[in-house]
């Protein structure tokens, strides 16, 4: 029985559902943030943030973000607004981001983001 039991744990674990969402965090840390995760959508808003975002498959995203620094594998974004795809496997680097509103999927920069109001 004891041989039996890691397998089946092992195999129980292997079976069992993936998230569906299209982003994943590594570490991480955040100041005064709400996230919502869906299977096809991610928000996240924040104060300060800190951290790994690994996308998980192909999205359109929305960013704006006024202080610090983030970069989308490696390449520096700029404050503001910036939207457009992230491919499977890529990650968005936040180092001590402030004001932070991360959209998944984007309805790009000349839209404004949903509040919980109008949605």
């Amino acid at each position: 029985m004891h041989r039996t039991f890691p397998l089946l744990l092992c195999t129980l674990l292997a079976c069992a559902p993936a998230s569906a969402a299209p982003v994943s965090w590594g570490s991480y840390s955040t100041l005064f943030s709400t996230e919502r995760t869906g299977q096809t959508e991610y928000r996240l808003n924040a104060y300060r943030v800190s951290g790994r975002l690994h996308i998980l498959r192909d999205v359109t995203y929305r960013l704006s973000f006024r202080g610090g620094q983030v970069r989308a594998s490696g390449k520096p974004l700029k404050g503001g607004c910036t939207s457009g795809v992230l491919k499977k496997g890529e990650v968005l680097l936040f180092h001590r981001a402030t004001r932070v509103e991360l959209q998944i999927p984007s309805p790009g920069c000349g839209q404004k983001q949903p509040t919980s109001r109008n949605r």
